[in-house]
């Protein structure tokens, strides 16, 4: 799990679906905002479509967060990003995330 200081607050994620600049890499979905903050916060989103029990969700959640504090870790941003997950695959996740990431900083 993603410390708190690096979540998005609910409030944060709804105004970031409304305002935030759209990014897609493979089969992740991602909007984001660029910020003032020295530090890069994320919140990542499963539908039930993509799995159905809540265990499944909160694992491709925890993966979401271990592959975002590894990226940040090695090359922080100052966005605040919302990536909607849509598969069950670690590796693919990572690499998609990374590129994600690369794009949404320049």
């Amino acid at each position: 799990m993603l410390p708190r200081s690096s979540r998005l607050s609910s409030k944060e994620v709804e105004r970031l679906m409304k305002e935030g600049r759209s990014l897609a890499a493979g089969s992740l979905r991602a909007k984001y905002l660029k910020s003032s903050a020295p530090t890069s916060r994320f919140a990542f989103v499963v539908s039930k479509k993509i799995a159905r029990d809540a265990v499944t969700r909160n694992r491709l959640r925890r993966w979401g967060a271990v592959a975002a504090r590894g990226i940040s870790q090695t090359a922080p941003i100052d966005a605040a990003v919302t990536v909607l997950i849509r598969y069950e695959n670690l590796t693919r996740l990572r690499e998609d995330l990374t590129a994600l990431l690369v794009r949404a900083t320049r």
